[in-house]
């Protein structure tokens, strides 16, 4: 998961990003929250993160002040936005000069946020720490466990086994199937296992399953009168908003659209 703290002097709104956001269905946890810059600032020479949601204006230090402070003595280049309660050309210049991701305005609508998300996770992508981390991985599991060897060497073996999680994501893509629990049924370490879940299928295992449960709520929505919400659950999305953000994305309609358009 990638890390991600709120920074804010106003804790509805802190609370308001916990709630209306499904972080970890993007790849993201929550590791802490702040009321001021100058807190963040001390967590952040200690602790690396992916991404910081900071309030423009706060006591003690600003987002922008610690948005500076991070690029000019942590030399970090974590990915921030900066939040505002009003729209600020002058503020808006500053925080693009200190190479700030993006800039929204308060209240924050919950697409955008999920939009900023996913262009972060991509951007983000697999770097060299991450690559040398999986590395250590696969010496750690090939050292302990004489299958994951076993496996690693023989390709016929590998292959079968990505086939069989295949066909398991589809006969159980409505339970809460993830990478942790394949692992360890497959005695293999789930950030090994998404490597070659990725080379093999050509897309990570997330998106993977999505396309899965997204063509099967495609099959309900022709095939019943279930209402969007129950779809969404029979099909293994916990948040329905999430998945109508979704499907939205895959077939550029919504699903009420989607069924009365193909019915």
């Amino acid at each position: 998961m990638r890390k991600v703290i709120l920074v804010d002097d106003e804790p509805f709104i802190v609370e308001g990003l916990k709630a209306m956001i499904p972080w970890e269905s993007y790849g993201f946890e929550i590791v802490a929250t702040f009321e001021n810059g100058r807190k963040a600032f001390e967590y952040l020479k200690r602790n690396s993160v992916a991404l910081v949601f900071a309030d423009i204006k706060m006591p003690e230090m600003t987002g922008l002040e610690l948005l500076e402070k991070v690029r000019s003595e942590l030399k970090l280049d974590t990915h921030f936005v900066l939040l505002s309660g009003y729209s600020d050309f002058a503020y808006a210049q500053q925080a693009l000069r200190s190479k700030c991701t993006d800039y929204i305005l308060k209240p924050t609508q919950k697409i955008e946020v999920l939009e900023i998300l996913e262009r972060v996770a991509k951007e983000i992508g697999c770097n060299p720490s991450e690559e040398e981390a999986l590395e250590r991985v696969i010496q750690i599991e090939s050292e302990n466990k004489p299958e994951f060897n076993q496996f690693r060497e023989n390709p016929c073996k590998r292959n079968a086994v990505l086939s069989e999680i295949e066909q398991e994501m589809r006969n159980h893509y409505m339970d809460n199937i993830t990478l942790k629990a394949l692992g360890q049924k497959y005695y293999m370490n789930s950030t090994y296992l998404g490597q070659l879940f990725q080379k093999q299928f050509g897309k990570s295992f997330k998106d993977y399953l999505n396309e899965i449960r997204l063509s099967k709520a495609c099959d309900l929505l022709l095939t019943t009168d279930e209402k969007i919400f129950s779809i969404a659950f029979d099909v293994g999305y916990k948040d329905a908003d999430y998945f109508i953000e979704k499907f939205i994305a895959t077939y550029g309609c919504t699903p009420t659209t989607y069924r009365k358009q193909r019915r």
